[in-house]
């Protein structure tokens, strides 16, 4: 379906949202965009919302911060795996987090956090670098309530060249990290790293990762289904590396915002998919 058969059904489905649902034929992803523009236009009556260019998305057209696009995909996914009370509010404190203002980035913000190639393709101009097959490094301001992503053509009015920024962005994070495990330490026990912002921004180390290979060998694995929650050990391929890519997969499905529902190899320098 292209936008323009998408702006259709957006705008009747829409209009027709509150008194009846939309009808049988529309989508369950059109049901939901639906009724999130709803509740955008709610909260932010002077904002036109307008259907994005991914199915699960919106472009917002108003002043400033407002003037931006909004990605659905990560609440639908956890919506389509959670009761409705639990969806409810996850929706709602998306669009706290997503609506809100945020502080203006300063150098002292900056952080690196790991996100997918869906984040990175419907982010707009930010500056990153790929870590992996789907995987990137991305610059981004950290507050106490949001994270946002860091346009290039911001970073001169920080002072900062690129390499300036992302070089004190990633001292920032790396001091926030936990000590990486010897690759020998793998053969004995894996590694889970849980309940701290960044966690998945240790996938951006790609150097200590290549020791680390190095030392662990072709069996080493890494998952990241979301920025708090790390997983590190070593498996062989076969059925029980296949059960466990389907726990990991759900695992993601249960997450509000899962960065990947993949297994990760380190092989030539970066993360690929295991398969």
């Amino acid at each position: 379906m292209g936008i323009r058969q998408r702006a259709a059904v957006f705008s009747a489905c829409g209009a027709l949202l509150a008194a009846t649902g939309c009808s049988a034929q529309t989508s369950d992803e059109q049901r939901f965009v639906a009724e999130m523009t709803a509740k955008i236009r709610q909260r932010l009556p002077g904002v036109e919302v307008a259907p994005g260019e991914d199915p699960l998305s919106v472009s917002l057209k108003g002043k400033g911060q407002l003037n931006r696009s909004i990605n659905f995909g990560s609440v639908y996914r956890f919506c389509g795996q959670v009761p409705a009370k639990a969806c409810r509010t996850m929706r709602s404190e998306f669009l706290d987090t997503v609506l809100r203002a945020v502080p203006v980035p300063t150098a002292a913000s900056l952080r690196i956090a790991v996100r997918d190639a869906e984040y990175v393709r419907y982010a707009g101009k930010i500056v990153s670098q790929p870590i992996g097959e789907d995987l990137f490094a991305v610059l981004v301001s950290d507050a106490p309530d949001s994270v946002t992503t860091v346009p290039g053509d911001r970073l001169p009015e920080l002072g900062l060249t690129r390499d300036q920024a992302w070089a004190r962005a990633w001292q920032q994070t790396r001091a926030l990290l936990p000590v990486l495990p010897k690759g020998t330490a793998l053969a004995k026990h894996a590694f889970f790293f849980a309940d701290q912002d960044y966690l998945a921004s240790v996938l951006a180390d790609v150097p200590a990762w290549r020791a680390i290979a190095d030392a662990a060998g072709p069996e080493l694995l890494v998952t990241v289904v979301a920025d708090h929650a790390v997983f590190v050990a070593r498996m062989p391929d076969g059925p029980k590396l296949e059960y466990f890519k389907q726990t990991v997969r759900d695992d993601c499905a249960s997450q509000p915002r899962c960065i990947s529902p993949n297994v990760y190899r380190f092989r030539d320098g970066r993360w690929v998919v295991s398969r």
